[in-house]
């Protein structure tokens, strides 16, 4: 979704550079950001399984070794066919997004590999998957545009990848509030293990804030209607109460509900760009 958010925004601002997209070409392009970032997603996620599967076994011994190799190899051909059937698609798209998509792949490799293992990293974990998110919205704008120039140049859409990153240091240590007590039973630093569950809330207050701040700036410097400013601040508002609540009472069932509403207050944010750049 944050792609194809980020992909329609530039749409509208590069629909007159691309002589006018026609619909079925639009539709395709559409179509063909959202499977380029689901398969990578997708394989993402698959891949950060596969090197649990054996660990894991370890701890059990009702699963037979074969079991095992056959879960891994049927994991590993999939993450595979994901990887590269997204480059693919993502190369077709257009070039830039190709490499975007590569970066994707790449960041999904190091942060899971056991040769680098970033997601044990403290602080590394939650960067990275932001970086993630960011490179997921330069997929899709670059879906929509002909040149990095463009890209560059805009004064609305290198806002874009910035909001998806800062978002990820609210899902981010949300998750890692959920698994505060295995994260410390396993003796892992994370943000909540490191500065505390309370202080990890305030982290996420001072990013909504900043989110705000990005927006009231894109208002101030930039043309842009004054409705992004006004629908961000009141999803920012929606979505520090949502935390605050949470803060209260921080068990596992409330934070995956705050979870699951933080990424469509993220995608309300885009969005608020997107009408911003219509009106």
């Amino acid at each position: 979704m944050i792609a194809l958010v980020s992909g329609l925004i530039a749409l509208g601002m590069f629909s007159n550079d691309t002589n006018q997209l026609n619909s079925i070409n639009a539709a395709i392009i559409i179509f063909g950001t959202g499977a380029c970032v689901t398969m990578a997603s997708l394989a993402t996620y698959l891949y950060n399984d596969l090197y649990d599967i054996k660990s894991d076994s370890k701890n059990n011994r009702n699963i037979r070794l074969s079991d095992v190799q056959y879960q891994y190899n049927v994991i590993f051909g999939a993450t595979v066919l994901l990887f590269v059937s997204s480059g693919m698609i993502a190369f077709a798209l257009n070039f830039f997004s190709g490499i975007a998509c590569l970066a994707f792949i790449a960041l999904s490799v190091v942060y899971s590999h056991p040769a680098t293992s970033l997601k044990d990293k403290f602080m590394v974990k939650t960067i990275v998957t932001a970086a993630g998110a960011s490179l997921a919205s330069m997929i899709g704008i670059f879906s929509y545009s002909t040149s990095l120039e463009a890209f560059v140049v805009s004064d609305v859409l290198w806002t874009l990848p910035l909001l998806s990153f800062l978002f990820y240091f609210v899902l981010g240590p949300l998750g890692d509030i959920s698994d505060f007590k295995g994260d410390k039973f396993a003796n892992k630093v994370t943000i909540p293990i490191k500065i505390g569950v309370t202080n990890t809330f305030y982290l996420m207050f001072g990013v909504i804030f900043t989110i705000s701040l990005v927006l009231i700036f894109l208002y101030v410097m930039y043309d842009t209607h004054i409705i992004t400013p006004i629908i961000g601040i009141c999803i920012s508002l929606l979505l520090a109460s949502l935390l605050q609540n949470t803060k209260s009472n921080p068990d596992k069932q409330r934070i995956k509900h705050a979870r699951k509403y933080s990424r469509w207050h993220l995608l309300g944010m885009l969005c608020s760009v997107l009408v911003g750049t219509l009106l």
